[in-house]
């Protein structure tokens, strides 16, 4: 493996500027709409602080590390890939966005943690980057984790994140998400972790997730080339905790237009959003070994919200209440879809004993 080297060194004529609102910008330029710079160094790099890493390759180290479980099967059939790794514990990322564009020549991004950020700001963005992996990064208390746009053979893995505080909004670029990508190609999510708060902290106005993940773009622009190149997410738990979002999702596979080899597969929601997944028209879509539970709040919905006749359900169970507590089956408004067996839509599921998956 190649040595690493500081996320504020020079990697790809990497500048740092920090203001009360500043950005990392991987290509040497300043963001779209940047805000103006004070000219003083990040912090985190002035002073020779641990800012994470970039690594060139770390892959065999991870999947080195995944293999050696010890027998542990925690973790959907797997050994726990944050093991011995405290949520929080990672170096604090510079107080400032990380902004990264470009080819990136498959370095890694890696353990940071990202804290108490101010409104306004999705805390990592991807704008045209393509070859790059992010790994081992902890949100806590931000406004957005991690906005993709236009990038494309990015490998996004073992995410945590609990607070994300939005507001929620449905604009083109909102915040209150996990992850948000427009026009995302064979993008690989993978090990992620969302933990809400179960109250509503004080001092937020509309707080909280609109979608915990939104993919979308325009249309035919974006998802994989085919099921071999698709556009993967895998292994996650999702517990949306007090979300007041009137329109938000788990999952929202579509957001402004349709996508393609869209493919999701094992994983959990809790009370994600006023509607577990949502799918947007054209396709196709799988979706496999899923667990989805929504308690009856003042504006659930529907567990599964289906605009197509191009997706592919499998071992998929929901436990659905709207508002009044009526238990409901996938709406699938009119659209059939391809079963690959073992679903059940009126399932018994214990929100308790799934969350045991979200322990941090």
């Amino acid at each position: 493996m190649l040595p690493k080297v500081r996320l504020c060194a020079a990697v790809l004529a990497l500048q740092v500027a920090c203001g009360d609102v500043g950005a990392v910008r991987v290509d040497g330029s300043e963001p779209p709409d940047a805000p103006a710079r004070d000219g003083g160094a990040c912090p985190a790099c002035a002073d020779g602080g641990d800012a994470g890493t970039v690594e060139t390759d770390a892959r065999a180290e991870i999947d080195g590390a995944a293999l050696d479980g010890g027998g542990d099967t925690s973790w959907f059939g797997g050994p726990d890939p944050w093991a011995g790794e405290p949520f929080g514990s990672f170096p604090d990322a510079p107080p400032c966005q990380m902004w990264i564009s470009g080819d990136q020549g498959g370095r890694t991004i890696s353990r940071l943690t990202f804290r108490n950020r101010a409104p306004g700001e999705n805390v990592i963005v991807l704008d045209g980057a393509v070859n790059l992996r992010i790994d081992l990064i902890d949100c806590d208390t931000v406004p957005e984790c991690i906005y993709i746009n236009e990038s494309s053979d990015i490998e996004i893995g073992r995410i945590r994140a609990r607070n994300i505080y939005g507001p929620f909004t449905r604009t083109l670029i909102h915040t209150g998400n996990l992850i948000q990508s427009r026009n995302g190609r064979r993008i690989w999510i993978h090990d992620v972790k969302v933990a809400q708060p179960h109250t509503v902290p004080a001092g937020y106005t509309a707080w909280g997730t609109e979608d915990i993940v939104s993919l979308g773009g325009d249309p035919g622009s974006w998802g994989g080339d085919s099921w071999t190149q698709p556009f993967l997410i895998e292994r996650f738990a999702f517990d949306g905790g007090a979300w007041q979002s009137p329109s938000g999702t788990g999952f929202f596979v579509g957001d402004g237009a349709s996508g393609r080899y869209v493919w999701i597969r094992d994983g959990i929601l809790i009370n994600p959003g006023q509607v577990g997944i949502g799918t947007a028209e054209e396709g196709p879509y799988r979706f496999e070994r899923l667990w989805i539970v929504g308690e009856p709040r003042a504006t659930s919905n529907d567990s599964i919200q289906l605009r197509t006749d191009l997706a592919a359900f499998g071992s998929v169970r929901t436990d659905w209440r709207r508002a009044d507590g009526t238990r409901v089956a996938p709406n699938l408004d009119g659209h059939t879809f391809e079963d690959r067996g073992d679903n059940d839509w009126m399932a018994t599921l214990d929100p308790a004993a799934l969350g045991a998956s979200l322990t941090f």
